[in-house]
């Protein structure tokens, strides 16, 4: 059984969602970037992202985003990082449902940007 379920959410589509989180899982191509032209887009594309993750953290954890930030980028822009592997390894410091809280916001923003 895959690690990754779709989101439930209730202004976006699944396919939208699946757009969404594809999207996402190329943040790690896009910090390597094999021309200058690509570089812009590359740059950004990953701006969007961060920016996007940075406001659903402020909006639902509040303004002490420098622990939960990169544990949160980690979760969106890697496929296999489940909350178990976070509360585990990374000692992520909320509970799951500010963590799902986060993410659904996370892909309610950034489907409004995109």
């Amino acid at each position: 059984m895959p690690k990754h379920r779709d989101l439930k959410l209730d202004n976006i589509s699944k396919y939208r969602y699946r757009e969404l989180y594809n999207w996402c899982l190329q943040y790690r191509d896009w910090q390597k970037p094999k021309t200058k032209e690509l570089f812009v887009q590359y740059r950004k594309n990953c701006d969007l992202l961060e920016l996007t993750l940075h406001q659903a953290i402020i909006e639902i954890y509040g303004d002490n985003t420098e622990i939960i930030y990169p544990i949160m980028l980690e979760a969106i822009t890697n496929e296999n990082v489940t909350y178990e592997y976070l509360s585990m390894k990374r000692n992520i410091p909320c509970g799951k449902y500010l963590y799902w809280k986060i993410r659904r916001r996370f892909y309610y923003l950034l489907d409004r940007k995109k």
